[in-house]
Formats: structure tokens, C-alpha cells, sequence
């Protein structure tokens, strides 16, 4: 990306594909995916959702009108994530442009990797004698709820990036310099496990993933670089 304008490059060669130039001033809005195989760039075009084929000619596959600001585009799983300043989120099917919209609102959607889950977070003000809580609340890319819950942590609070598995957890990382984790069952939010990390933990560098068919978690260590699973 240079500027208002993102060029599109051969991965393996470097050969040019085709460019994208936004149209409100800031810099491109895309996602790059694939549809069987064959590559699609989306990006915002004139108060519009557009998929284009950089491998032949940027041609466009579809479009959709939006009658609001987009704030972002994302990959999730086989769709799209389109979200709207207005607190909407949508995905969009990458082969019709067809498009569900999420049940519920937030001022800002997380994508939690390029997986089957997006997440929305805020905080739950305590009273005099009782701490602040963390509400983490989750939907797949069916744009149905997944779950909600609030967790008394220590602050700050952050959610690690999660692998695209069905299966892989949430994990979350909290306390001071993020040398603690929680582990949350991606389909209910249920407390799986509570970890101390290790001093050479990178502050917050935690993540969820699938191992051979298991569900893990885990943190980037430093000096000596590390991974440590739990």
C-alpha cells in the first residue's frame, strides 16, 4: 500500500496483478481471499462491496451497495467481515456477495484470527467493594451468538489471536505486563483453565490453536525465543 492506492503482486514472482485506489481519501480498504482456488481481493469502492479477480484483469465478480460508512473488511473463515460505523457487522459470501448480518451491535468487532469466530469486549463497572468485570461476548460467521459471559480479572485485559480450527479455544491474557492467561471453551465461554506464565513471557503475546486434533493455548517466550503450550 502507497498512499490511497494498494498494488496487487504475483506471490511467487512479483509480477504486477492489478491495483486497488480508495475513493475516500484514506488508505485502500481490502481483504485478500480465495474462492476454489482462485484469488479474489474485496475491497471499497464507492459506497460499495467489491470482489475482483486479480488473475483476470481485476475483473469484478460482484457488488454491494452500503448505505453507511464501512469501517473495516476482514477474512473470516469463508466469508467476509464487513463492518459498519453504525455498529453493524456483516459477512458476506465471498462467491454470491450474498450477506448475513450479525445479532447484536458493538462499537467495535474483533476478528479472532481468521477463523469461525468474531468478538465484541467491554467492561462491567463495579460497585465500592467489588471489582471491574470483562464481558466477552462472541458470534460465528452465521452471524448467530456464540456466548457471553463476564470474568473477574485482573486488568488490563487482552484477547489473544485464535487459529481458524472449529475447535480451537479463546484465550485471554490479564494482570500486569499480561503474565496470566485464561483458557474459554469456544462454544460456551466456560473457564477451561487458569495459567500463571513464565517470566520470559512476551506481555501479551498469547494465542489458541489446534495440535493434531487437540484444542491448546499458548505464549511467545523470549531470551531465548520460545513457544510454551497450555
Amino acid at each position: 500500500v502507497v498512499g490511497r492506492r494498494a498494488q496487487l503482486v504475483d506471490a511467487a514472482t512479483g509480477a504486477p496483478l492489478g491495483e486497488v485506489a480508495a475513493d475516500q481519501g484514506f488508505v485502500p480498504q481490502l481483504a485478500l481471499t480465495s474462492l476454489r482456488g482462485t484469488d479474489v481481493v474485496v475491497d471499497v469502492e464507492r459506497g460499495a462491496v467489491v470482489a475482483r479477480l486479480p488473475r483476470a484483469a481485476m475483473l469484478p465478480l460482484w457488488a454491494v451497495a452500503v448505505d453507511d460508512a464501512i469501517v473495516a473488511i476482514a477474512v473470516a473463515g469463508d466469508r467476509i467481515t464487513v463492518e459498519l460505523a453504525g455498529g453493524e457487522l456483516y459477512f458476506v459470501d465471498v462467491a454470491t456477495g450474498d450477506a448475513v448480518a450479525a445479532a447484536g451491535w458493538a462499537r467495535r468487532w474483533r476478528l479472532l484470527g481468521a477463523g469461525d469466530r468474531v468478538a465484541v469486549e467491554d467492561v462491567l463497572p463495579g460497585g465500592a467493594d467489588a471489582p471491574d468485570r470483562w464481558r466477552i461476548a462472541t458470534w460465528g460467521v452465521d452471524g448467530v451468538p456464540r456466548f457471553a459471559v463476564a470474568l473477574a480479572l485482573e486488568p488490563p485485559w487482552l484477547l489473544g489471536p485464535r487459529g481458524g480450527a472449529p475447535g480451537a479455544p479463546v484465550v485471554a491474557a490479564y494482570g500486569p505486563a499480561g503474565r496470566a492467561a485464561a483458557v474459554l471453551d469456544p462454544d460456551t465461554g466456560a473457564v477451561r483453565a487458569r495459567v500463571t506464565l513464565p517470566d520470559r513471557t512476551v506481555p501479551g503475546a498469547v494465542f489458541a490453536t489446534m495440535v493434531d486434533g487437540a484444542p491448546v493455548a499458548g505464549a511467545v517466550l523470549r531470551q531465548p525465543l520460545g513457544v510454551v503450550l497450555f
